[in-house]
């Protein structure tokens, strides 16, 4: 229960399944476990997650329980792991690669550092860069719980990659960085002052007006440890046209990298239509119009304004004729309009791959 559903367990029931206090208060030192009423102890909103890999190897891990959306407005950031994530795992799993390290840009869970290390024996380290505390903790604990914690390092936002990857021939690296495409502010009717999106939205879906901001910083970060023909993977929401993923595309040529891309594969699943709140049974869709994104992400920010307001309880989806309604109506033509400028009329769900030609 504790594990699974992240409920709460007296402390001395814990004492009794670890047969120790050590690692119980080692797991509050680090917020891994917090204080819950009653003498009880909890996970801090962490789940337990297990996924299979190719060659039949499992990797467990604990990140935060869903929805995630919700849990990225709480005031303690959460550590994400979700379909996106399984996919860049899947896909560096196929790299056929020498040995050396492996590069991550916000490891966040760990989950792609320790899939990295279980599918290719052969590297001798996995290094993630990670700006929040908290994430690297549990990062630090689910590559022990998978036994690599000796070949994995985790780098603060503060320290430079190059510090740790010089001395390492860099394998392959690899992100799924913060990719929707959202202004760090619009004019809203009946606002005094432009509203400040980049406050608003959660840090981890924020990408900047064309969705490549970080994306960008990771990139010029990690380049310089690239020798000839090494790849970056980069799993990620596009921007483009009719033609394809150009904004990235057109970025790579300017950094001097060959660019390739690949969607990814559409699979059928459980969604919640935001409009009716049922859960349906739908194909995933690889390329989403301009408009259809800016609906999707208008009502992201209208909830996140009114979680501020009501944090207890969380809204995904508003009445037709509401004031929220009409909000995000008008947030989504604004973002719309930001896409015209830049010339942005398609989102493209998958894979671009950066290769250094040096």
């Amino acid at each position: 229960m504790l594990f699974m559903f992240g409920e709460s367990l007296p402390r001395d029931t814990l004492v009794e399944l670890f047969r120790e206090t050590r690692s119980i208060e080692e797991g509050l030192n680090l917020e891994f476990f917090v204080e819950a009423p009653g003498q009880s102890i909890r996970t801090n909103g962490l789940s337990l997650f297990t996924r299979c890999l190719r060659d039949g190897d499992v990797v467990h891990l604990f990140a935060d329980t869903p929805p995630h959306f919700v849990r990225r407005m709480a005031p303690t950031p959460r550590v994400y792991a979700g379909a996106d994530s399984y996919a860049l795992m899947d896909r560096v799993a196929v790299f056929q690669r020498g040995a050396g390290c492996c590069v991550e840009m916000g490891s966040g869970s760990g989950i792609q550092l320790v899939g990295a290390l279980k599918h290719h024996h052969h590297l001798t380290r996995a290094i993630g860069k990670e700006c929040d505390r908290r994430a690297v903790n549990v990062s630090i604990f689910n590559a022990a719980l998978n036994g690599v914690s000796d070949r994995v390092t985790i780098v603060s936002e503060d320290t430079a990659l190059g510090a740790y990857g010089n001395a390492d021939i860099v394998s392959f690296a690899m992100a799924n960085p913060p990719f929707l495409a959202v202004p760090r502010q619009i004019a809203v009717g009946g606002l005094d002052s432009p509203l400040d999106l980049h406050a608003v939205f959660p840090t981890a879906g924020w990408g900047g007006e064309d969705g490549l901001e970080v994306t960008r910083q990771f990139v010029e970060e990690v380049r310089p440890l690239m020798g000839a023909k090494i790849p970056l993977v980069i799993y990620s929401q596009f921007a483009g046209d009719d033609s394809g993923p150009d904004h990235i595309r057109r970025y790579a040529e300017r950094a001097g990298m060959d660019f390739t891309y690949e969607p990814l594969p559409s699979r059928r699943g459980p969604f919640r239509d935001p409009a009716t709140h049922r859960v349906i049974d739908r194909w995933t869709q690889p390329v989403l119009p301009a408009a259809e994104a800016a609906a999707t992400i208008a009502r992201l920010i209208v909830a996140a304004l009114v979680a501020v307001r009501h944090p207890e309880r969380f809204q995904p989806a508003f009445r037709s004729g509401a004031p929220e309604h009409g909000m995000m109506v008008e947030i989504a033509r604004a973002l719309e309009k930001s896409y015209a400028r830049q010339g942005i009329t398609r989102f493209y769900d998958g894979f671009a791959i950066l290769t250094s030609r040096r």
